[in-house]
């Protein structure tokens, strides 16, 4: 009966962990993608707006805010459009604070979660994201 006890135990552990991660993915996702319109809506530029996504998301670490404009600035100069930047700041902080990068059927179900929140705040908020090629 005891070791019973403990394959129970260990398996809503497992389930508890997993539920915990997929949480937090959701959570900062939706978090941030919301930040992001809210300074959009507020007047702010592409730029303005994911400096002050970094700023909200690590309010008391600037190491933090550091290495995330960091890793955001090297990304960008490859990125085509404001909705990859979005997506690869998003991937950048689950990363970070995780210390997982996503890869695999995984990576690209959360890189799906992104662009789907994304494309939904697009519509919600009337407010289009914009290739970085256009004026």
């Amino acid at each position: 009966m005891g070791w019973w006890v403990i394959g129970v135990s260990l398996a809503a552990f497992g389930v508890w962990y997993v539920y915990g991660l997929l949480t937090f993915r959701r959570g900062l996702i939706n978090a941030n993608v919301r930040s992001y319109f809210i300074r959009r809506r507020a007047g702010d530029d592409h730029a303005a707006a994911m400096d002050r996504l970094i700023a909200t998301r690590y309010p008391e670490s600037e190491s933090k805010r550091a290495a995330i404009r960091e890793m955001y600035a090297d990304a960008r100069q490859h990125s085509p459009s404001e909705h990859e930047d979005l997506m690869a700041v998003i991937r950048y902080m689950y990363a970070f604070e995780t210390g997982r990068v996503l890869r695999g059927a995984r990576g690209a179900h959360f890189v799906d979660e992104i662009g789907e929140c994304i494309t939904r705040y697009e519509r919600r908020s009337g407010h289009q994201l914009q290739e970085h090629t256009s004026p």
